[in-house]
């Protein structure tokens, strides 16, 4: 079971650094990141917007999603769209380790991501 946890989190990884590099390529277009919205379950809400998804899409189709099906976690941005937080929740490590990705770049942190300190 190990070996398979590991590949869903190096696929997480993956993920997660693509959406870093679309976003990075919206960012250079349109001087602002796409709109976030979440489903608001703190403390680890899901992205549930399609806006998102239409906003990377040039760069980003289909928008991934989780390895276990979900969409992945973030942290709504529409009120400050020079920022944005996402990030997938690994689960072959313990503690509970956050691989995210902002507008710093990516990074894995055992503290709980918030929008302007994503895992920063």
């Amino acid at each position: 079971l190990r070996p398979q946890l590991k590949a869903k989190d190096a696929r997480r990884e993956a993920d997660i650094r693509v959406i870093l590099s679309a976003m990075g390529m919206c960012f250079n277009d349109d001087g602002q990141y796409p709109d976030i919205t979440t489903d608001g379950a703190a403390p680890n809400s899901r992205v549930t917007n399609t806006s998102i998804a239409s906003g990377v899409k040039t760069y980003l189709s289909p928008f991934p999603k989780d390895p276990d099906g979900g969409n992945y976690y973030g942290k709504a941005n529409a009120a400050n769209r020079q920022q944005y937080c996402i990030y997938a929740i690994l689960g072959s490590v313990s503690p509970t380790t956050y691989f995210c990705a902002s507008e710093k770049g990516v990074k894995s942190s055992t503290t709980a991501p918030l929008l302007g300190a994503c895992c920063f």
